[in-house]
């Protein structure tokens, strides 16, 4: 009796096992999904390099996805290495123009501006400190921070902003570092690291189409799925929006943040992590286009398009006056690609293993690819008059131009 049963046991289970091999299930397998290899294309754009040059190497591991990278204003680059070492390029030909040493360590780029004659440079340095100086080296002020902040600082005509890790905006006098004003809004439990940012609407390239009262107004990503607009002057409060709540069964899954610095044109747009794409009214903070989408990098928003990327690497492309898709493409699935950009009617983004690779904008195909010498991604790719500007976390600063 005892034979018999053993005996049942096995055919059971032996027959489990065949209809796991039918259903082209590998009960056992430990084989994980491997990155999606590199397909031969067509080309229709070619890119090369307008000008290198060596930076300073970053440790992006350590800092949020858009932490370090170049600051593009007018014709300038201005780069930020981790050590401290902030420097001025000329894009045209990549001549540098300026360069300044802290003499310590910084935690993120810094952020620029020009008032009158002086270029002003804010730093948060890693003994968590704001420091304003100037382009000639000199120091103007060092501010304490009493928390931590991994986002570039903002400068306006008459204060620094600085964005802190525990969702607090605070202001500091341009002048005297004297703090000014603070909002603070409650921190979920758990947040991701250094990913949303700000944006000045006087710095934006559609802040001509505006109303000149938007000219101080100042647009927060928060963690917690929060947008503020307030006035970076005096910090009142224009409106605020909870675009995103929590959801899911664990800490992981119910992460509610918003990605990237805000987008600013007619409307103001920004991506939802894990959970949407979303556009709303600079006038009130209303929805006014929403699209369900699993983000897990900042989304680029153009007047008529909004390009995603999801936890697998898949890209989305939907037309931004309606929610249909454009296209979809797999075919970088799990290269861990970039935030993506669209520059010559193409999508850019780099992967994992350090290719810049070119989409066509109408239809998601292959047009275009380039080896970087240099790997990953310091920061967010800009695009720049001339072509594409990149800054890697080994150190190069290089402008791509289209041949």
């Amino acid at each position: 009796m005892k034979f018999a049963a053993q005996l049942i046991l096995i055919i059971i289970f032996s027959s489990f096992l065949a209809s796991c091999s039918v259903l082209n299930f590998n009960f056992f397998s430990s084989k994980k999904p491997t990155p999606a290899p590199l397909e031969k294309f067509d080309p229709k754009i070619n890119l090369s390099e307008k000008w290198i040059i060596q930076v300073g190497p970053n440790n992006v591991l350590n800092s949020g996805i858009g932490s370090f990278g170049p600051q593009v204003t007018k014709n300038r680059a201005i780069t930020t290495s981790g050590s401290g070492v902030i420097s001025a390029y000329d894009l045209s030909n990549g001549n540098q123009i300026w360069k300044i040493s802290l003499d310590q360590k910084v935690l993120c780029s810094v952020g620029y501006r020009k008032v009158d004659d002086d270029e002003l440079i804010a730093a948060i340095s890693e003994m968590g400190e704001l420091i304003l100086l100037k382009s000639t080296g000199k120091v103007n002020w060092a501010s304490k921070l009493d928390g931590i902040v991994r986002v570039p600082p903002v400068i306006t005509n008459s204060v620094v902003v600085t964005l802190y890790a525990d969702n607090r905006v605070v202001a500091y006098d341009l002048i005297s570092g004297k703090r000014i004003w603070a909002v603070k809004r409650r921190v979920p439990p758990l947040i991701l690291h250094g990913q949303s940012g700000m944006t000045l609407i006087s710095s934006s390239k559609n802040s001509t189409k505006l109303s000149s009262d938007f000219e101080n107004g100042l647009i927060v990503n928060m963690a917690g799925g929060r947008m503020v607009f307030l006035n970076a002057t005096t910090g009142t409060v224009n409106w605020e929006s909870r675009i995103a709540f929590s959801r899911g069964t664990n800490e992981v899954e119910r992460i509610s943040d918003l990605l990237g610095n805000p987008h600013v044109d007619n409307d103001v747009c920004t991506t939802a992590y894990q959970n949407s794409l979303v556009c709303l009214s600079l006038l009130n903070g209303e929805v006014l286009w929403r699209k369900a989408f699993n983000s897990v990098q900042p989304a680029f928003f153009s007047d008529a398009s909004v390009i995603a990327i999801d936890s697998d690497s898949k890209l989305s492309a939907f037309r931004r006056n309606e929610k249909n898709l454009m296209w979809k493409s797999e075919k970088f699935f799990l290269r861990k690609i970039s935030a993506p950009v669209i520059w010559q009617s193409a999508v850019w983004f780099v992967d994992g293993q350090g290719y810049l690779h070119g989409l066509s904008l109408f239809n998601g195909k292959v047009i275009s690819r380039y080896k970087l010498k240099d790997g990953l991604l310091s920061g967010m790719i800009k695009i720049v008059q001339d072509g594409i500007l990149i800054q890697t976390a080994g150190g190069q600063l290089v402008l791509l131009k289209k041949t």
